[in-house]
């Protein structure tokens, strides 16, 4: 079987490294053979080199108003159609799309005569900021994968055939968690976080992540809570322009020293096993891929309300939880949970049995049968 794998982004960021897992799984227990088409240029290309041939097609490319228009016009279009006779050449029996993203390639690939499954994370928040009319690509593909019953559910109120779709819960690995978060004497040498309660959070850094509601709740605690040892750390993906905002934030709420960002890191584990507990400011999740990674490492989880997804994981484990967006309710939990051992550790050991049935030698092998199957 060959499957032609399409990347809406190549940087580390959840959709792209959950599909960077399938295909890792992949590679190591069937004999697939995979190619990997990229939207744009990132590290999870170089992690793929020795899996299969790698492709970049930039369709975001634009000239400048001073450039000829007709030459534009001409290369986008060479371009497509060298794309379109190469990936036909190779007789693929799937193309796999991964993300809400990704209807751009849908849209350019809609003429092979190749079966298409499109791999969807998003839920209505997240589809609606990135453009929901781009769902009606569904129309062009054979089968959908949705990760999550919170995902499924949305796609079947947007009106997608519930004949199409199928659910399957994204998956870690573990052992190779386990491992790679050996390394925390090089998270505190980073990271002033020695002898403090380190609250943590993971995510791209975006408004519907729910960033701002975690700087509030750390001046929230400070301010109700003085002379503390909580320190905050968020891990995750952010440019230039955000990391501006947010730094004049932390200096303006005086949390400097206290919170920090540190940014897309290729090896988060040994900075989410320094949390004390992970807490999901987000305002939705399909899943919660970092949430069930730190959960593999024994932390407590906390989260708001009405978040879909990780509220259903962090209620399977605990019941830490506060309305949606009440960060004061929050902050008082979590203080609470500052001052009890005991409660703090019997909480991490119920996420991680929680986390162990999203081991991919549990998710993965039913997924591989699918694939065939299609």
């Amino acid at each position: 079987m060959k499957i032609l794998f399409v990347f809406h982004e190549a940087r580390l960021t959840g959709a792209s490294l959950a599909l960077f897992r399938v295909v890792s799984w992949l590679k190591r227990n069937s004999d697939i053979q995979m190619s990997f088409l990229f939207n744009e240029k990132g590290p999870l290309q170089q992690d793929l080199l020795s899996y299969g041939t790698t492709i970049t097609w930039d369709t975001t490319l634009k000239y400048s108003r001073f450039d000829r228009l007709f030459r534009f016009f001409i290369h986008r279009k060479t371009s497509q159609q060298i794309l379109l006779q190469r990936i036909q050449q190779e007789n693929f029996d799937l193309i796999y799309f991964n993300t809400i993203v990704a209807s751009d390639m849908i849209l350019m690939l809609a003429e092979l005569k190749v079966k298409k499954l499109w791999h969807i994370h998003e839920l209505e928040l997240a589809a609606k900021t990135i453009g929901i009319k781009k769902l009606n690509a569904i129309s062009l593909v054979d089968c959908v994968v949705a990760n999550s019953e919170s995902t499924k559910s949305f796609l079947l109120e947007y009106g997608v055939d519930r004949s199409l779709i199928s659910v399957f819960y994204p998956s870690i690995n573990i052992k190779e968690i386990m491992e790679k978060s050996e390394h925390e004497s090089q998270v505190l040498s980073i990271l002033p976080i020695r002898d403090s309660f380190v609250i943590g959070s993971a995510g791209t850094v975006l408004e519907r992540k729910g960033v701002q509601a975690f700087l509030i709740l750390a001046k929230t605690i400070d301010r109700i809570y003085p002379f503390n040892n909580f320190k905050f750390v968020w891990v995750g993906a952010l440019n230039g322009r955000d990391r501006i905002i947010i730094e004049h934030d932390i200096h303006k709420a005086e949390l400097e020293g206290k919170v920090f960002f540190t940014g897309e890191l290729s090896n988060p584990y040994p900075v989410y096993k320094s949390f004390d507990v992970f807490v999901s400011t987000s305002k939705e999740e399909s899943f919660g891929l970092a949430l069930i990674e730190s959960a593999c490492l024994g932390k407590a989880l906390f989260c708001f309300t009405n978040s879909h997804e990780i509220e259903r994981l962090v209620k399977s484990a605990s019941n830490y939880t506060a309305a949606y967006l009440d960060v004061l309710s929050m902050g008082e939990g979590l203080i609470e949970l500052s001052k009890d051992k005991n409660n703090l550790l019997q909480a991490g050991q119920r996420a991680l049995a929680i986390a162990e049935s999203y081991d991919e030698d549990e998710i993965m092998p039913p997924f591989l049968n699918f694939l065939k199957a299609i």
